[in-house]
């Protein structure tokens, strides 16, 4: 590589195409120390192009509009001006002690005890619960899938038969969705009209039974271009079933649903926000993976100190702080995918009502 050039000279090059800079004193002999122990050319090319300066230059543009993004530009990630967490944040978040006090949450009224009132009416209906762990014959769900946990779907399939709505829209579609059909034809919740939509409903196509076309209405696009009177037709005791893109951001799903959708349920509708562990703050794991969600916070911030909201059923803050009072009323609520600890957690779900009385 450039073999006409001395190593300083080659060297030279390197900072200024790759840096658009000269060389530093400690990195022109650092670089240089490196050649001269035998290391090639290339891994020097390839030290200097995944360096944190070259991806900050990247991220600016500098190198023409088809790298990094405006957005990157005006601030890198992690950056205070970032939405992206920074590294130290989300390290910071694993080290934080754990709490169940509800008054971390200060504005929110959770009501523990309710909760597990409830939990207990709807223990009736999870007690004779069923469904296989792997795929079987004449099944739309299966416990071991990695998005929807067993936990969840008991809740789910109880709530619908406790509440035994007209409507459910479910935003985003799945095995949350497989769970309601197989509900649903097994007569345990009634005559229930199941809308869906998703920007990708591929993965839950291929989980249907013949003759579900009958059962659900499956539209391929995005909530936003739903028109109001998909939302405002929903009624007391109706569902409206959450599981988005997590992202609150200029035009996404989360924006229009907590800003334009939410504020204009009618009052005795039900709603489902999935993925929200307590204290509505996603574990530094989800971090790891990349997932800059930001969901929970925006909910937490939407129901402090509002009477419109009724928490009826957080479920990652009862199995994780009422676990013994769980076990006892609605065991099956603790089920885990196959393989995962039986000390994990089983449920993210938050259920939520919208007052009559606000």
């Amino acid at each position: 590589m450039h073999d006409y050039l001395t190593d300083a000279a080659f060297v030279e090059w390197l900072y200024v195409e790759l840096l658009q800079r000269p060389p530093d004193d400690g990195g022109r002999q650092h670089y240089l120390d490196v050649l001269a122990a035998g290391h090639t050319r290339l891994e020097v090319v390839r030290s200097v192009a995944t360096s944190a300066e070259f991806f900050d230059l990247l991220c600016q543009q500098r190198f023409g509009p088809q790298t990094g993004s405006p957005f990157l530009r005006s601030a890198p990630p992690g950056h205070f001006y970032s939405p992206i967490p920074s590294a130290a944040a989300v390290e910071a978040l694993r080290q934080r002690p754990e709490s169940f006090d509800p008054t971390l949450c200060a504005g929110i009224d959770l009501q523990p005890d309710r909760q597990l009132a409830l939990l207990a009416d709807l223990a009736p209906f999870a007690a004779d619960m069923y469904f296989p762990d792997d795929p079987a014959a004449g099944w739309r769900y299966h416990a071991d899938n990695g998005s929807f946990a067993p936990g969840d779907a008991i809740l789910l399939a109880a709530v619908l038969q406790w509440a035994r709505p007209k409507r459910v829209l479910e935003i985003g579609a799945g095995f949350s969705t497989a769970l309601m059909l197989d509900t649903i034809t097994q007569g345990r919740a009634g005559e229930v009209a199941l809308d869906a939509i998703d920007p990708e409903p591929a993965r839950v196509r291929a989980l249907l039974l013949p003759g579900d076309e009958r059962r659900l209405v499956l539209r391929e696009g995005l909530v936003q271009d739903l028109p109001a009177s998909a939302f405002t037709r929903l009624e007391a005791r109706d569902i409206l079933f959450i599981d988005s893109s997590h992202v609150l951001k200029l035009g996404s799903d989360v924006s229009f649903l907590l800003h334009e959708v939410l504020p204009r349920l009618a009052p005795g509708v039900l709603v489902h926000v999935h993925d929200i562990a307590w204290p509505f703050e996603y574990p530094a794991g989800h971090y790891g993976h990349g997932w800059a969600w930001n969901e929970a916070q925006a909910l937490r911030l939407l129901l402090t100190d509002s009477r419109r909201y009724e928490v009826l059923l957080f479920a990652d803050f009862l199995v994780r702080a009422r676990r013994p009072a769980v076990r006892q009323i609605m065991p099956a609520l603790l089920r885990q995918r196959p393989g995962v600890p039986l000390d994990g957690n089983s449920a993210c779900s938050f259920w939520c009502r919208i007052r009559t009385d606000a």
